[in-house]
């Protein structure tokens, strides 16, 4: 049984992320797999640990304007022998009305089809 409060919607956004600390940690870039209002799943090309803090920013790849900045711990990772590892990442103190901008964008895209 899934536990979850907020739906989750497939989809692609583009992300970029970075470790908590140091502060000018490289940033990287990952594919998004879907998206709740509640956290993202991705692919990570770096190792965490769960329980990790990373800083996010996941944005449309048609509309640049729509975007969202946040926090956001690492719920869980799926180890591999090779990169990418895939991860659910919990939101912390996200924008709900961005997340929501980013929500509907993926529902128009289900929509029409793509």
């Amino acid at each position: 049984m899934d536990n979850r409060i907020f739906e989750r919607i497939d989809g692609s956004f583009n992300v970029k992320y970075s470790r908590l600390l140091p502060e000018d940690s490289k940033e990287f870039v990952a594919d998004s797999k879907n998206l709740s209002g509640g956290g993202i799943r991705i692919l990570l090309n770096e190792r965490f640990n769960k329980g990790d803090i990373i800083r996010i920013k996941i944005s449309a790849p048609s509309i640049p304007k729509v975007e969202a900045r946040c926090f956001g711990r690492i719920a869980w990772i799926w180890e591999a022998d090779n990169k990418p590892y895939d991860a659910g990442i919990e939101f912390i103190n996200q924008d709900l009305l961005q997340v929501g901008r980013l929500y509907s964008y993926l529902e128009g895209q289900k929509k029409i089809g793509i």
